[in-house]
C-alpha cells in the first residue's frame, strides 16, 4: 500500500501567492506614489498662491499709505513713496529684497475717472495691478487714490 504524502503545498500554489503579493505591493506602491505626487504638488501650488496673495497685500499696504505713486514704464517699476517694485527675472522685488517667486509678469496699470456724485470732493486715479504666476494663474487688483479736488 501506497500512502501519498499530501501534507504541503505545491511550488505553483508557492509561486500563485508572490505573484498575487507583488500585485497587491504594486498596487499600493502606486496609489501612495499618486498620493505623494498630488501633495506635493498642492503643496508647491499653495506656496505660490501665498506668495502672489503676500506680494499684492504688500503692494496695497504700500499704495494706501501714501498718495506718491510712480510707474516707470521703461524699466516696468512702479515706485510708491521710499519703495520701488519691479520684477527681475521671475521675482519680484521691493527695494532689492526679494517680495515673491515664480511671478512671470507684474504689470501696473493707471486710470482717471471722477467720483459719482455721494463723493464731491475730488477726483480718484485707479492703480491696476496684475501678477501672473509661472503656472498661469492671474491675480489682479485695482486700487482708487483719492486725492481732494
Amino acid at each position: 500500500m501506497m500512502r501519498s504524502n499530501e501534507a504541503g503545498i505545491t511550488l505553483i500554489e508557492v509561486l500563485t501567492v508572490i505573484a498575487l503579493g507583488f500585485i497587491i505591493a504594486f498596487t499600493l506602491y502606486s496609489i501612495l506614489n499618486s498620493g505623494m505626487s498630488s501633495y506635493k504638488s498642492e503643496i508647491e501650488k499653495n506656496k505660490k498662491l501665498y506668495d502672489a496673495a503676500y506680494a499684492l497685500k504688500v503692494l496695497t499696504k504700500e499704495i494706501r499709505k501714501t498718495t506718491d505713486v510712480n510707474i516707470n514704464e521703461q524699466s516696468c517699476a512702479l515706485t510708491v513713496g521710499s519703495s520701488e517694485f519691479r520684477l527681475d527675472g521671475n521675482t519680484l522685488l521691493q527695494n532689492e529684497v526679494i517680495l515673491a517667486h515664480d511671478i512671470l509678469s507684474f504689470k501696473v496699470t493707471t486710470g482717471h475717472f471722477n467720483e459719482n456724485e455721494d463723493c464731491s470732493n475730488g477726483s480718484s486715479d485707479i492703480i491696476s495691478l496684475k501678477l501672473t504666476t509661472d503656472n498661469n494663474q492671474v491675480y489682479s487688483l485695482e486700487l482708487a487714490l483719492r486725492r481732494g479736488g
